[in-house]
């Protein structure tokens, strides 16, 4: 329902497919173009751009609890983009093909050990190196943790250098802060204010210390 220009939809409407999806939007030589939403029968909603009868530009979409906002090219995640999980993790970063990949900063909800198998990386089971790391920047690649990477301790007292999402060494969090430089992604706001807390409560401690 909604209008037609020649015999093709052309403007605002809206289409109610046989297996049961529904667009709500803007219409152009019988293609979806512009801003619309489609809610698939799958349960899988996008509200965004589209340009040819696909997903493309700026949008959002949001299945099973985990929602992802931000660009998408042919129907497909692409420049950068924020994905929220349904447990309340976060990945914040780069998209290509669809898939995590460039630079990007990872929240887990909790102080689990990095390399879970629940977030699809390698479960890392030496104990001596495990982390109770809540925030990391890294590369991605196919989805994938790839090259350095930094993780911080729950407290942004400790800090590790990975290598392929796996813990390589304890660093400093001066080290902590050049490393993400170099990989070109921001120390994330949390890290940073935890980091500047301490240190001027540490200052003060010292001003505070009888001569």
């Amino acid at each position: 329902e909604g209008l037609w220009s020649a015999g093709r939809r052309e403007g605002k409407g809206t289409c109610f497919y046989p297996e049961g999806s529904v667009y709500d939007g803007t219409w152009k030589d019988d293609c979806r173009e512009g801003r619309g939403c489609m809610r698939y029968a799958s349960g899988k909603t996008y509200d965004g751009s589209w340009v040819a009868d696909r997903e493309e530009g700026r949008g959002k979409y949001r299945l099973s609890g985990n929602t992802f906002e931000g660009q998408f090219k042919a129907g497909q995640r692409e420049g950068w983009g924020s994905y929220h999980h349904a447990d309340g993790a976060i990945y914040e970063g780069e998209w290509k093909n669809d898939q995590r990949e460039g630079k990007a900063t990872y929240r887990f909800t909790d102080g689990r050990t990095l390399g879970s198998v629940k977030q699809g990386w390698g479960y890392f089971t030496k104990s001596e190196q495990a982390i109770d790391g809540r925030t990391l920047v890294s590369n991605f690649r196919a989805g994938q943790m790839a090259g350095d990477g930094v993780v911080w301790s729950n407290d942004a007292m400790r800090a590790w250098q990975l290598r392929d999402g796996r813990p390589l060494k304890l660093i400093s969090l001066e080290d902590a802060d050049t490393l993400a430089a170099q990989i070109g992604v921001p120390v994330p706001p949390e890290i940073e204010s935890q980091i500047a807390s301490r240190r001027a409560s540490a200052a003060n401690s010292l001003a505070a210390t009888p001569r």
